[in-house]
């Protein structure tokens, strides 16, 4: 049966994460990319270094439901709770340091909260779409505490960190990523929308993830539910603009000048569930191919892999057999355990070029 959505049901289909999927058993990445002499390169898990959550897990790692993850320099483990509305902060031995949030609209409670950045100083930045807000929960003695909100007047899908500025990804007028100062003044806006002139799948399409490059200052976009990979300057020009390959996209009907059709083609639809750095020259792409069985809405068939290049954004790689990778820090990558509520590993990893 056709989805039906209009411009406030797309809205609210958006704060929904899609299930994290697949037990972690090895994890290897196999790329070729001209930075690596045109060789392959792997992506090896060194050592497994803690697992929070799954079953049995003690009170302390029992999740409502997991929306965000992320590791500090020192290896410790952030968890968002989408649920809950909190923050957990444990240290790499998986004891609770720290736990902060609570639902609600005042200062330093969340509501809808979308994703999560760590800075060098272990401070934690959540945005948060429902109060269109960042809040930032400082790291201390105390392990968490609320510092500041800045309101946005912005709900969007995620966001990330680049210095003291922050990027939001989500249509707002007829632009695409939003740039915020520290202080929550709007900087600029920039990048075309995506799906169109129709406004629900303009709304639809332009969410998505959001990557900061730190070193290559470039501010990388992948829609959630279209093909479409793009690359910008951090004041908004398009390096490039690419389509991921064999990409079976979700068809749309148009019903009314507010309200469209959503159903799954032949075959099950992608949809995109992350954008991470593997090196400075290599993005991960993950996407999931939902089939298009009735009793089966919400599993997945497969997880698929795809390697792009930083500069160009040329697919460069493919593997089919990769977990659900969350995020990757420095030495160390987090990975989603099965299940959308139930766990998370850390591990160290080193990128291999194989002769």
């Amino acid at each position: 049966m056709p989805l039906m959505l209009n411009s406030a049901t797309a809205n609210m289909a958006s704060r929904r994460r899609l299930p994290r999927l697949f037990p972690v058993a090895a994890l290897s990445l196999v790329v070729v990319t001209t930075g690596f002499s045109m060789a392959a390169l792997r992506l090896n898990l060194e050592k497994k270094i803690v697992t929070l959550g799954g079953p049995g897990a003690d009170t302390a790692q029992r999740f409502g439901s997991i929306q965000d993850v992320d590791v500090d320099e020192g290896g410790n483990i952030y968890i968002l709770d989408s649920e809950l509305n909190q923050i957990r902060l444990f240290n790499s031995d998986g004891k609770l340091l720290s736990q902060v949030g609570r639902p609600g609209r005042a200062p330093g409670e969340l509501a809808v909260p979308m994703s999560m950045e760590i800075d060098k100083g272990g401070n934690a930045h959540v945005f948060d779409a429902m109060n269109q807000r960042i809040s930032t929960f400082a790291r201390n003695a105390k392990g968490l505490t609320f510092k500041t909100a800045l309101d946005l007047k912005i709900s969007g899908s995620d966001m990330c960190q680049l210095g003291n500025r922050y990027y939001v990804v989500g249509l707002r007028g007829d632009k695409l990523v939003h740039e915020f100062s520290s202080d929550g003044k709007h900087v600029q806006s920039f990048g075309e929308a995506i799906g169109g002139s129709h406004p629900v799948v303009r709304d639809a399409m332009s969410r998505g993830h959001i990557l900061c490059l730190p070193r290559e200052r470039q501010i990388v976009v992948a829609s959630s539910t279209a093909p479409d990979v793009r690359a910008y300057t951090i004041s908004g020009t398009l390096l490039w603009t690419m389509q991921l390959s064999r990409y079976r996209q979700v068809m749309t009907t148009i019903v009314s000048p507010k309200s469209v059709s959503f159903s799954k083609p032949p075959g099950g639809n992608h949809v995109t569930l992350a954008a991470v750095a593997a090196s400075p020259n290599v993005l991960v792409v993950q996407l999931g191919l939902l089939s298009s069985e009735p009793d089966n809405r919400d599993g997945f068939v497969r997880i698929e892999t795809r390697m792009l290049s930083v500069d160009s954004g040329k697919e460069i790689g493919e593997q089919r057999s990769l977990p659900r990778l969350a995020k990757m820090r420095g030495s160390h990558v987090l990975t989603f355990d099965a299940g959308h509520t139930e766990g998370v590993s850390l591990y160290r990893f080193s990128l291999q070029q194989e002769r």
